[in-house]
């Protein structure tokens, strides 16, 4: 019991998400229109006709099985011609001709079953009960000489030939035609969603790992675009193959065709079953492999770390863990989708018997010849072909159908930095910053990063903004370089808000560097043109001496085309904080952040940093976050946060005055120093 209860409840899973889940129908309907039907609707309406007509050529076998079967071979129901020819008045030369009524009497043996009405005499009662009449049996055209029969046969065989041959040519155009609208469409779908994670504030990738960002760039629009293509291809072609073959088994017998018609609502009513089933499982699996995705990309980065811990056989276990179930999603999905397939197979098993049987007993009948029943029964199976093409593409479908919604979702994302509709000129030379009462909450229900926070630094001057871990100095960083924009108050440079300037001036304007040292694959060279490829070499070689970064680079064999590998691994953290610190004087802007840029570096590293600061940070208004007091003191100006306010302001040299938590600080640096 146990096995088929776990199968049961892997394609009964409830939706990871909830009620809440959204499968996204108005975001496929858009994304099609968008990037598939509107650039190329003339392309794909050619196809889409072609298609059709190609797929419904196929019932033309069931047309050239008739005419063979009643003008070529000449099958006829009932007797055959030798029986015939013995019948009294029937002339079977060339032709079948019935002069006088002919009867089977099943009730007797072999060929005496045979029989014509002058045996028993003119009277209708002579005849035994239970004979079956042949005038109704015996077709009563001409026959076709043997000449005109292989004119005939050869003729077909040339239809057919030349259609096949159309029909792969097309074929093989089509199929080219929808790889190059797949690899555009698969180009340009990329290039825009990146363009847009590129554009999306900071706020939404700190919410989104980097893992699945890279599956919705990459695994998703491989799947959409390579299931859409098929779709194009292959439901145009079902619909009007189902069209056209409903239309044929109406013409040839339409009591037998709605045998055929009643067998479709049974797909519709298995489509609705395992369609609720299988939409559930392809959310569950499309989220549960972005997860994966991001847990992998989150552990590779880390990969010094795990290895400081010998966490490497847990994090094995966890990886089994978290893949487990999407194992299990993707036996789900194949489960459902050969169940379909198979029932779709038996409902279709069951119609065409029907149809055979019934058409039987109408060729007995003399309702129908043996070539009609041929033709109905060959387009009876075209006609369920496509109905039940149509319904195991929903598979497709609903992967795309999910896929589609999330890549939406990012397109369609808001970007919350905004350009203001009239721009004001950026200032051309250093400018005062202004915090007006200034608050900043990431999330509703959380404690605000910032609160209140009220300061202005004159232009051309350095703050050194200072306070404990969480006290929000990054925060309010990144709202001076309008990373984010607050949630109350204004951040203003000459008494201008920093979000009325257009954001690529601003970007151009403000230099960052990072807390947290970023190093990109590539040469120690590279890293320090990030931002200004242009830049002649003599100033690259400037910003790496103020950096105190050049002489590292003289003693390396390879000097600036030094590899710093993944993640800058050749270099150590001081060495990344100084290249991060080259790359932005090199960048050379008019209002410069230092996030704590001397955590790393050694004493006489700073010292030789701090010396530098006059020459270095001239005609430039410089923020500065850092916990050293040597730094602070070379400051103009001093910041103190605590819990997201301010609690002091002011020269430092005047703090170091006051009691407050400067001239604490200074104290404990003082002891440190001491005891050192």
């Amino acid at each position: 019991m146990n096995g088929p209860r776990t199968l049961w409840q892997l394609i009964n899973e409830r939706s990871l998400k909830g009620d809440q889940v959204d499968f996204g129908n108005r975001a496929m309907g858009r994304f099609c229109a968008r990037y598939f039907f509107k650039p190329y609707y003339r392309s794909l309406a050619v196809i889409i006709i072609i298609s059709s007509v190609c797929g419904s050529g196929a019932f033309v076998y069931s047309w050239a099985t008739q005419v063979i079967a009643d003008d070529i071979v000449q099958i006829h129901s009932g007797v055959s011609s030798e029986h015939v020819d013995r019948l009294p008045g029937i002339v079977s030369e060339g032709q079948v001709m019935p002069v006088v009524e002919a009867y089977i009497d099943p009730t007797l043996p072999g060929e005496s079953r045979l029989f014509s009405s002058s045996s028993y005499g003119p009277a209708d009662e002579q005849v035994p009960s239970g004979a079956i009449g042949l005038s109704n049996q015996l077709d009563t055209r001409y026959g076709r000489s043997v000449h005109e029969q292989m004119r005939l046969l050869g003729g077909i065989a040339a239809l057919l030939i030349a259609m096949e041959l159309a029909r792969h040519l097309v074929r093989y155009w089509v199929q080219i035609r929808i790889i190059w609208i797949g690899q555009a469409v698969r180009f340009r779908l990329r290039r825009h969603l990146y363009t847009k994670m590129m554009a999306l504030p900071q706020i939404y990738h700190d919410r989104h790992s980097p893992g699945q960002l890279m599956t919705y760039l990459f695994s998703d629009i491989q799947i959409v675009i390579g299931s859409l293509s098929s779709l194009i291809k292959v439901v145009p072609t079902s619909i009007l193959s189902l069209i056209v073959g409903v239309v044929i088994v109406f013409v040839l017998d339409s009591e037998l065709a709605w045998l055929v018609v009643l067998a479709l609502p049974a797909y519709v009513v298995a489509y609705r079953w395992f369609r609720a089933r299988l939409r559930v499982v392809n959310s569950n699996l499309r989220e549960r492999e972005g997860r994966l995705n991001g847990h992998i990309a989150n552990r590779i980065s880390q990969f010094l770390l795990i290895k400081s811990y010998h966490r490497e056989s847990r994090e094995t276990a966890d990886f089994v863990r978290q893949a487990k179930p999407i194992l299990q999603n993707h036996l789900a999905a194949s489960i459902l989708t050969s169940g379909f397939a198979v029932l779709c197979g038996v409902i279709m098993g069951i119609c065409m018997t029907g149809v055979l049987w019934l058409g039987v007993l109408r060729v007995r009948e003399g309702q129908m010849t043996i070539g009609e029943l041929l033709m109905f029964y060959g387009s009876a199976g075209y006609l369920i072909t496509p109905a039940t093409h149509l319904a195991q593409m929903f598979t497709s479908f609903h992967k795309v159908r999910v896929r589609t919604n999330r890549i939406m979702h990012i397109l369609d994302e808001p970007i919350m930095l905004k350009e203001p509709a009239v721009t004001v000129p950026i200032p051309h030379g250093p400018s005062a910053l202004c915090f007006d009462n200034v608050s900043m909450q990431y999330m509703k229900g959380r404690p605000a990063a910032l609160d209140g926070v009220s300061f202005v630094l004159p232009a051309g001057k350095r703050l050194c903004v200072m306070g404990p871990s969480g006290s929000g100095k990054s925060t309010l960083a990144k709202l001076a370089c309008r990373l984010y924009d607050p949630t109350g108050g204004h951040v203003q440079f000459d008494g201008i808000g920093v979000d009325q300037f257009a954001i690529p001036e601003l970007r151009e304007y403000v230099g960052v560097v990072s807390q947290e040292p970023l190093i990109f694959s590539g040469t120690i060279g590279e890293n320090i043109r990030y931002g200004s490829e242009d830049a002649p070499h003599k100033s690259v070689i400037a910003a790496a001496r103020f950096a105190q970064i050049h002489d590292f680079i003289e003693e390396q064999p390879l000097r600036y085309h030094t590899p710093t590998h993944e993640r800058g691994l050749a270099l150590s953290g001081g060495q990344k904080q100084r290249v991060i610190l080259a790359r932005a004087l090199l960048y050379d802007p008019k209002f410069l952040v230092l996030d704590d840029f001397t955590s790393a570096v050694d004493a006489l590293t700073e010292a030789q940093l701090v010396d530098s600061f006059k020459s270095t940070l001239r005609d430039r208004t410089t923020l500065i976050i850092s916990h050293r007091i040597s730094i602070a003191l070379e400051c103009d100006l001093v910041l103190m946060l605590d819990d997201g306010q301010v609690v002091q302001f002011g020269h430092p040299h005047t703090l170091l005055n006051k009691d407050g938590p400067f001239i604490d600080l200074y104290h404990e640096h003082n002891k440190r120093a001491q005891t050192a």
